[in-house]
């Protein structure tokens, strides 16, 4: 029985992630829900209370599985900035390879509900600003060592940094059939590099 709600319970968090990402969340229903996963309404409900709590167990599995572990990966990089900033990257990127309908079913919904002044926008808030904070430290360490240009607002380009990720991934993921993405991920990587004022890039 435990395998069984496990899959019909992954089956709807999947189903719901495909759903939001193509007709929002709003405009997805829990008949949508229920039909696209070929479970009764009951069903639904004997697993997850509301539609709202469907969107709240997905923000948590992005929350831990993708921020946390970004801040980890930095966290326990032993090195320079350099090295945090490439160990950093190298997560998200390959995550966002590995994962990309929880990424962007974020991403999206993100636009979509963050001024809506609801519980679910003012958690996704938290969750990417836990990642903005943690870029803002990383910047800083960097100014440290002289490896970042110390005439930069390390707040303001760490709001900067996370707002180019996400249009970076948003881009990947829409031209997936035509970008080299080796090629792109390592002149994404260049570029933001040399506006922090790193010339020196392998």
């Amino acid at each position: 029985m435990g395998d069984k709600y496990e899959n019909i319970k992954e089956k709807i968090l999947t189903s719901s992630m495909k759903l939001f990402l193509a007709n929002g969340y709003v405009g997805t229903s829990v008949k949508d829900l229920t039909e696209a996963v070929g479970i009764a309404r009951g069903t639904l409900y004997w697993h997850f209370k509301s539609k709202d709590q469907i969107l709240d167990e997905i923000l948590d599995r992005y929350s831990e599985r993708f921020v946390k572990a970004a801040i980890e990966k930095i966290n326990n990089s032993q090195g320079d900035f350099l090295t945090k900033f490439n160990a950093y990257y190298r997560f998200v990127t390959e995550f966002s390879r590995d994962n990309p309908g929880l990424v962007m079913v974020f991403d999206t919904l993100l636009g979509e509900i963050s001024r809506n002044g609801t519980d679910a926008a003012t958690k996704m808030k938290e969750i990417r600003s836990r990642l903005r904070i943690a870029i803002e430290t990383l910047l800083a360490l960097g100014q440290r060592e002289g490896t970042v240009r110390n005439d930069i607002d390390v707040e303001l380009h760490a709001h900067i940094i996370t707002a180019t990720f996400t249009g970076m991934l948003i881009y990947w993921f829409i031209y997936e059939d035509v970008l080299d993405a080796v090629a792109y991920s390592k002149e994404f990587r260049k570029e933001i590099l040399r506006g922090l004022g790193i010339e020196k890039i392998k």
